[in-house]
């Protein structure tokens, strides 16, 4: 079946899908199978288990909702934070360490300081999604 997401709560990782029969369908974070967490206006592919969406995958056909590659890869992370989860959350939208970014983030700070003003700029901008259950 496809549909698109209308809501998906990070708090209660449960959203509600918008099927294109017309119906509406809950799913938990345990079903999202993408690598990119959930969001509102993604279209997606899932099989239906009632009123309950399962194995929810991103419709790839659609373009996954219309969304940028760059703005899927900025975010902060709700649950693996050392401060504020900036460098977890675009690690985990970047494909890369998480270690990594944050070694090479304190590094870059301790030679410029540059890193510092933009992180503290993310804690305020970037939005905070689930990392350690999506993908």
């Amino acid at each position: 079946m496809k549909g698109k997401i209308l809501d998906f709560s990070i708090a209660n990782s449960e959203g509600v899908i918008s099927g294109d029969d017309g119906n509406r369908y809950t799913f938990g974070g345990r079903d999202w199978k993408s690598s990119t967490p959930p969001q509102p206006g993604q279209r997606v592919d899932y099989d239906g288990e009632g009123r309950t969406a399962v194995a929810v995958y991103l419709d790839q056909a659609a373009g996954a909702g219309g969304a940028g590659a760059t703005s899927d890869s900025l975010y902060k992370s709700s649950d693996d934070k050392v401060l504020a989860g900036v460098c977890a959350g675009l690690a985990h939208g970047w494909k890369i360490s998480c270690p990594g970014m944050r070694i090479a983030t304190v590094a870059v700070t301790l030679f410029t300081g540059v890193p510092l003003i933009l992180y503290i700029v993310c804690i305020f901008v970037l939005p905070a999604r689930p990392t350690k259950n999506v993908g």
